[in-house]
C-alpha cells in the first residue's frame, strides 16, 4: 500500500510549502498551516503556486479556516 507521502502531488505541495514557510523548529506536517508559520502573504503565494504547479484552485478562505 502506498503512503500519501509517496504521492507526487503531496511531495510537490510539501516542496512549495518548504519554499514559503519560515525555517525553524520542526512542526508536524498535519499541524495547521498557521502553526507552521504561514502568514497572509505566504497564503496568497501558496494559492497561486498550487494553481500553477498542481492545477488546483484553493478558495483563500480555506487557508484561514473558513469552509464556505
Amino acid at each position: 500500500m502506498t503512503s500519501i507521502a509517496d504521492n507526487p502531488i503531496t511531495q510537490r505541495v510539501e516542496a512549495i510549502l518548504a519554499d514559503i514557510l519560515p525555517a525553524g523548529e520542526p512542526v508536524p506536517p498535519d499541524a495547521p498551516l498557521r502553526a507552521r508559520g504561514l502568514d497572509s502573504l505566504g497564503a496568497t503565494r501558496l494559492v497561486l503556486e498550487l494553481a500553477e504547479e498542481v492545477g488546483v484552485e484553493v478558495p483563500r478562505g480555506w487557508l484561514a479556516g473558513r469552509r464556505g
